[in-house]
Parts: C-alpha cells; structure tokens; sequence
C-alpha cells in the first residue's frame, strides 16, 4: 500500500526510536563483533522449491563470514547472576516494543536488522514469562509472580525453579531437553545475532535456569526427575495459586528411561559447547559464531553431568522408552523411541571431546536402527531427522573424527528426510491447500510444532548442501517462515505480539486472568496479559485457525515451540534477511478468525429437524382427531345430508 510522504516520515521517525531502544536497552555489558562481509558467490537467490510454491519475502540477501568463537581465553563474559535485583538493571530491561511497530519497515541494510532484533527478544522475553519458583525483585515481566515453592520436595531436591512447559504448570523433561539444545545451537552458531541486539543476557538466563533445573533433576545417583506436577489437578489461574505438594516422577538405573538419560546428557553436552565459548559450524567452510557467555567452569560442570549420563543411558537395562517405567509421568509427553536421543548425546560428547568412541556409538546406533528414515515428524519426541546433520557438524567441527564420520556420507544422509518432506514424497504426509506441511498424527496435535521443527533442520543444513540444493533448502525454510509469520490464508501471524495480525486468545492459565476453567473462553473476555514471543499451536489441516482459548491443539504456546523461532531469528540477523513477511505485506490484509465448524451430530441433527416437525405436527392433528372424533363425526353427516337435500334438525344428531 502506498505511504503519503508525511505518513514515510512518521513512519521513519517511529523506527529511528524503535532501533535506538533496542540496541541501548540490551548493548549494556555486550561485547559488539564485527561481522566480514562476503562475496556474491554464497548469496541465495533462487529455489527450485519456490517454482512452485511462490516467491518469499523471508529470503536472505549477501550473509557476513562470521568469526570462529566471539570470546576468546580470558575475555570477561556476561554476568551469570540474575541481576533483576538491581533497580538499575531492572529499569534498563529489555520490553518488547507494541505491536504497532512491527508495521515499520526496516532501513535497507540496517544490522541488526531491527524487526528481527525485536522478534528475537520478544521469543526470549517469553522465556521469562515462563520462569517458575521465587522471582527476583523487580523481575522485567511486572505482573508475573513467584510460584512452586515447594516443588521437589517430595525427593528432597530443590525443583522449585526451572520452566512452567506450556500453559498449563507441569514442568517435563523431555520437551525442556529439546528446548535447551536448540538454544544451545542458536547460541553457538549465530551467537553474534544474540551479541549485537543485545539478548545475549537473556540468552544466558534462559539457559543457566533451564540447565540448572536439569542439574538439580539428575543431581540424585542414578536419578532423573522426569515431570513435576499432575495434568488432571484442573487448576486455572495464577501461577501463585498453583496446589502445593506437587508430585515429582522419576526414572532410575533399576527403573530406566533410556531416552531421559541419553536427552539430559545431549543437552548438558551442547550447553558445555555453549559455553567453553566453542562455535559451531555454519557450513563446509564457513566457522559460526559464539555468544559472549564463555565460563569455563560451568562448562567443566555440564560436560561431567553428560558423561554421566551418556554412561547411564548405555548401561542401564534394559534400555527402553521412560514411560515403561513411568507411565503417569509420560502422559503428556510419551516417547516413542530412545535410539535418537543416544545418537545425539554421543554425537556432542564427540564434538566436545574428540573422542572416537562417541562417534563410533552414535554411528553404530543411526545404523543399526536403518536411520535416515524418510517417514516421520521432527520434534521433542522424534529426532531422527537431526541426527545426520549434527554428526555432520561435529564431523567437520572435529576433523580428527573424519575416520569415523564421513562428511559426505553423512551430507547424503541428512537430505533424505529433508528431500523427501520438500519434494512431498514422504509417506502419511501431504501439504494443506495454503501449503502447509501436514504430518499426519504429528501436526493434527499442533501444526506448528513439526513445521518449525523443519524449517529449523533446513536452515542448519542448508548452507552444507552440494551445488542447487543450497537454494532449494533455502527457498523452502524462506517459504515455512513466511506461512508461521502472516504469509497463509487467514493471514495470520502464529506469534503472540509479533504483529498487529498476531492471535489474541492464547491458552494459558496466568496468562489469561481468568479462575474459572468452566468459563475459559469468555471469564475474562479479554486475555488480562501479553504472552509475548508465545508461539502457538497453529491452523487445522484447512488452514483455519479459531483464536479460541479452549482450543490448546491450535491456541497453546509451549517451550519447545518457541525454540525453534529464536533460532530462525537469530540465522535470520545473522545472514541479514529481508525483514520479517508481515512487516510490509498485512497492512491491507486484516487478520481472519475461522468459524467453528459445526459437528457431524449438529449436522444429522439439523438434517432431521424437518422430518420430526412434519412427524410431531402429524402426532399432534391425530391427537386432536382422536379427543374430538365425535364433534368430526356429527359435522361430516351435517354436510352429506345437506348436500343432497335432506332436512334434519340439530337434536338428530346429539
């Protein structure tokens, strides 16, 4: 839509404070990096994928080189206290900025790019929303409150922190482990994004809480807690009214959860990756860049935790998925496999030490379970599809390891699955008609998860592709961006605040004001607080989304959906795409609310209304009929006899 000169200036002027904002409030105590610019060669310009699809707004144009690791031995990181006590840091936290602002186009070639830096600090100020346990004092989200002070309790360890995982108030481990990794990968591969909008204190807050909550989980012998709390307590409302004495699940050595054991393992392996200040790579040639977290000590700490648990994982029998030995504590998140989680906790513990012995395990396990699969959804259960592309990685991270992981095997093997999704030749899988790819069984639960889980597999290898199939990679994680941020039939923009076009009924108990589950949708009318940075569930195999806070399958945000978009961001700032697809492409497309279907009974039901109509007029005439047969009967001679002549007098007939 064409701007009037006095409405471009505003506009300009709106975007100058915009960007002022987010570089003063998080550059205090961020170290700046200068990125190397490149030459034409590695810009993407083109994908086979988009010939058919359409063109995307999302699409990258020249991407910097980036340094190898942005904190060298004995540079001063960030600081690891969660410094909301102090009322000047407090009053310099970082706040998402109104919506409004996301309908101001970026200046061309600004770095960071400035509606990216935003949607990148909105997805970590979620995070924040999410913290449970004792908050600090002037904590930057005001109207969250402390919460869960006694979890843990019941197995003597101190679980009252950690993360709330959606919007209900249990707290898994299997989701928080997936959750973790992909920040962790964030962080070490386009680590400068989170330095130059100065998120990378968030960054490490996310990280120390959710690491530290796995710490305390699997600080017992041979012990993981698996999920605190119940899913039938019924509880709506505030975090502060949560039922105390919350139950705690485990998995033990002589109770297993092989898959609990080989995640928290996997996880504590990247996080010591995170922060031994070790980047990881971006491409065959091409180093990536490390956020300014670098402590050594706690990497040392995390790095013992995964071998221990890596240790566990292989020697605990028999080896099976945790919700054998804990079916209650798996009923919100069942898994369906271990062999993944093996594969990637032996894959980092090669990148980390450069051991053979974790290469040759995870190598062993992806062949001998026939791994790549071409079938199959990628998220916090299912991991298969990650697995080549982070041994890949590590293999070319470590090149020691190159006896053992062969780079272009494990190319081949990474565009299997990615081949078979983008060319949509996968089995119980099909694209929707405004070409949203559908998981059958996956996505029916929420569409968004896989999707996102997709395109964050596709911005990883990319960029390791031979020739064509760097574009094609491309195109396709440009073309998903774009359907998560406004580009699909009910232009809709799938982040909670990311956009004037974004939902505004989001299935979250603190967050919706409301006390009364039996009256969710409309007690309060209006939800009370912005669940900023929360992306949702996501559309029905129709594309249609029904903004209703009763429907978590589309409306839930949850930990391990937002991960997936704060990596995106960050890749995004860091290759300086164009900026987000609803930033100058909604302005004249007003979000739409789908209406709710009517069910196959309201249908039979309305089919039928007419015939019991007919039915139960004819019930009632027979009725009468039947009272008033007499009446009918002296009428009918009446009108024979006086039609053929016959005089007759009332009295004949009583």
């Amino acid at each position: 839509m064409r701007l009037c000169n006095s409405r471009k200036a505003a506009q300009w002027s709106l975007l100058a404070v915009f960007s002022a904002l987010l570089l003063c409030q998080g550059a205090r105590g961020q170290r700046q990096v200068s990125l190397q610019a490149t030459d034409s060669s590695d810009v993407v310009t083109s994908s086979t994928y988009l010939d058919t699809a359409g063109s995307t707004d999302s699409g990258s144009s020249a991407a910097p080189t980036p340094t190898s690791s942005t904190l060298p031995i004995g540079s001063a990181a960030v600081s690891t206290v969660d410094d909301d006590d102090d009322p000047s840091a407090a009053a310099s936290a970082w706040q998402p900025p109104p919506t409004q602002s996301a309908t101001v186009p970026s200046p061309n070639g600004a770095y960071p790019n400035p509606q990216w830096s935003s949607l990148l600090g909105k997805t970590l100020y979620f995070y924040d929303i999410q913290r449970a346990g004792q908050l600090p004092s002037n904590f930057r989200v005001q109207w969250r409150d402390s919460s869960s002070t006694s979890d843990g309790s019941d197995e003597g360890l101190d679980l009252t922190k950690g993360f709330f995982d959606a919007g209900n108030f249990i707290k898994a481990t299997l989701p928080l482990s997936w959750t973790l990794q992909q920040l962790a990968w964030a962080g070490a591969m386009y680590g400068e994004s989170f330095d130059s909008t100065g998120q990378t204190k968030y960054l490490n807050r996310t990280m120390r809480v959710g690491l530290d909550w796995l710490l305390e989980a699997s600080s017992k012998p041979d012990t993981v807690v698996v999920q605190v709390g119940r899913l039938d307590d019924n509880y709506w409302g505030p975090a502060s009214g949560i039922p105390q004495n919350r139950p705690s699940y485990t998995v033990t050595r002589d109770n297993p959860g092989t898959d609990i054991f080989a995640a928290v393992s996997a996880t504590m392996a990247l996080g010591a990756l995170l922060y031994s200040g070790t980047a990881i790579p971006a491409g065959l040639n091409q180093n990536g860049t490390v956020a300014s977290l670098r402590d050594d000590a706690y990497a040392s700490r995390l790095q013992q935790r995964a071998i221990s648990m890596m240790q566990l994982a292989q020697s605990a029998t028999p080896q099976q998925v945790y919700q054998k030995a804990q079916p209650y504590g798996a009923q919100a998140y069942p898994s369906s496999d271990f062999n993944d989680e093996l594969i990637l906790a032996a894959t980092w513990l090669a990148a980390l030490t450069g051991q053979q012995q974790y290469a040759q395990y995870a190598l062993d396990v992806f062949n001998d379970n026939g791994f790549p699969w071409t079938s199959g959804a990628l998220n916090w259960d299912s991991k298969v599809a990650a697995t080549p592309v982070a041994m890949l990685q590590a293999a070319v991270l470590r090149p020691e390891l190159s006896s053992v992981f062969n780079v272009d095997t494990l190319r081949d093997k990474s565009e299997v699955w990615l081949d078979a999704a983008v060319d949509n030749k996968m089995s119980s899988f099909f694209y929707t008609p405004g070409a949203l790819p559908w998981w059958k069984g996956d996505s029916d639960g929420t569409s968004m998860n896989p999707m996102m889980n997709a395109a964050f597999l596709s911005a990883i290898y990319g960029p390791f592709a031979r020739g064509s199939k760097v574009n094609k990679y491309a195109g396709w994680t440009n073309f998903l961006i774009d359907y998560v941020l406004g580009k699909n039939p009910m232009n809709t923009v799938y982040v909670i605040g990311a956009s004037p076009n974004s939902p505004l009924n989001a299935h979250s108990s603190m967050a919706s004001g409301g006390r009364d589950i039996s009256e969710i949708d409309t007690s309060p009318p209006v939800m009370a607080h912005t669940l900023w940075g929360g992306v949702l569930g996501g559309p029905d195999r129709k594309d249609r989304f029904f903004d209703q806070r009763s429907d978590y399958t589309q409306s839930e945000p949850t930990v391990d959906l937002v991960s997936p978009m704060v990596f995106l961001s960050a890749q995004r700032i860091a290759t300086r795409a164009a900026d987000p697809y609803y930033v100058s492409n909604l302005a004249d497309k007003p979000r739409k609310v789908a209406k709710r279907p009517k069910s196959s009974s309201q249908v039979a039901l309305e089919a039928a209304l007419p015939t019991v109509l007919i039915v139960l007029a004819l019930a009632i005439a027979g009725f009468v009929a039947f009272k008033k047969r007499d009446t009918i009967r002296q009428w009918s001679r009446q009108r024979r006899m006086k039609k053929i002549g016959v005089s007759y007098k009332k009295e004949d007939f009583v």
